[in-house]
């Protein structure tokens, strides 16, 4: 999701740690220290295929890719307040199909303050370049593929703690920048009309029963400003949006953790081109420690997202996830995960269903070397007044990670 919704998550009560959370002292990395900081830099590169790289309905084309990605990370070693800093980049080939190329970079940085024992301030601010997921229900997954835009983004949460009573505040605001659309064809279109920003304010309130379980109720605000009308001359999907979470946050020790959260959302447009839209929200995580070496997690969500296709304003994004992780090895973590996906527009008939299903391996060599692999293989199908269509994709790739 371009604008991910707002769940602090504050279930973990630190009883229980998932595999990937695991530290592995003999594996993990060191980093260079200097002074009261540690870089830790990476690089890796690796080489894979695709079996449909434009994620066309027709006319597919195969093309095995190439990528280097490089990753450098500076943490504070203080015993109160944190800071960190963090940049990557990578460069993606596709072999014989140069507009499918990727050039991806982002950059970042938290700054906690430890105000008092009971209050806490943290603020982050984050830009990047990206291609949009064409699994999302923004815009055509062909379009989508090779769609290419600017993110910015900035936040400032604060959280007091007293007892058994605990509040969050978090405001942010989100810009986003789309670059022209790049077509097999060599021209360009112009996605402009799709530039906006995202400003939100978000109150959350838990009150523990015990240790193990706390009742939480959250309530966000959002308004979401385009900078110019569609290309068209219409008037754009300018609106204000509210969302009301209840629900619960446990974590039982060698059990289960999670949040479980179902509400209201409404989204008001300005221009009465589109119609309002509510209905039933849910943000659930659910993490299951079946043993030490096995985790499995489940969750779901049901968020009001905006569209850029056609004249729908918006569109239900409901989705499930499982995913497991499985240390079959001290070095040697094994992951496997299924996603389902429904995305009801809400003007038109239009409907979405998407299935994504990947496994992948991380080889854990040394301290300075990682080796990994996934298959992954994904379906969408979109269906309106005319015939469905239907794209698929499966991809594999390997690589070989060096940290220091």
């Amino acid at each position: 999701m371009l604008v991910p919704p707002v769940v602090p998550e504050g279930y973990n009560a630190g009883r229980n740690v998932s595999v990937r959370e695991r530290l592995r002292p003999d594996f993990d990395a060191l980093g260079v220290r200097v002074g009261s900081f540690v870089i830790l830099p990476e690089v890796e590169t690796g080489v894979g295929a695709t079996s449909n790289t434009y994620l066309s309905t027709t006319d597919e084309v195969a093309s095995p890719f190439a990528y280097l990605r490089g990753v450098v990370a500076m943490r504070s070693n203080w015993s109160r307040h944190s800071l960190r800093l963090s940049g990557e980049g990578e460069a993606r080939r596709f072999i014989g199909q140069s507009a499918r190329n990727e050039d991806r970079l982002k950059v970042s940085a938290i700054g906690q303050l430890d105000a008092t024992t009971h209050l806490t301030v943290q603020g982050s601010v984050a830009g990047d370049l990206d291609f949009e997921n064409p699994f999302s229900g923004e815009a055509l997954p062909v379009a989508a593929a090779v769609s290419r835009y600017r993110r910015i983004t900035g936040s400032l949460t604060g959280r007091y703690t007293a007892g058994r009573v605990r509040g969050t505040w978090i405001v942010d605001r989100t810009s986003l920048s789309f670059q022209p659309l790049a077509l097999r064809s060599g021209n360009f279109r112009d996605q402009s009309d799709r530039d906006r920003g995202v400003s939100r304010a978000t109150v959350q309130f838990e009150y523990a029963q015990t240790p193990s379980l706390a009742f939480m109720g959250q309530i966000s605000y959002s308004r979401t400003g385009f900078e110019r009308p569609l290309a068209s001359g219409a008037p754009n999907r300018d609106s204000n949006g509210l969302r009301i979470l209840g629900g619960v946050n446990f974590d039982l020790a060698g059990r289960v953790r999670g949040t479980i959260g179902v509400g209201y959302t409404r989204r008001n447009y300005l221009a009465p081109l589109y119609p309002d839209a509510q209905g039933i929200s849910v943000e659930s995580r659910l993490e299951f420690f079946l043993t030490e070496l096995t985790t499995v997690t489940v969750s779901s969500q049901r968020v009001l997202e905006d569209s850029q296709i056609g004249g729908d304003g918006s569109y239900w994004d409901s989705r499930s996830t499982l995913s497991v992780d499985h240390e079959l090895l001290k070095n040697l973590i094994l992951s496997a995960s299924g996603q389902v996906v429904k995305q009801n527009y809400v003007v038109s008939s239009r409907r979405s269903e998407s299935l994504r299903v990947a496994a992948s391996a991380r080889y854990l060599s040394s301290r300075r070397i990682e080796v990994n692999g996934s298959l992954s293989y994904g379906e969408r199908t979109l269906t309106t007044n005319a015939p469905s269509t239907e794209i698929r994709e499966l991809r594999m790739q390997v690589g070989a990670k060096l940290k220091l």
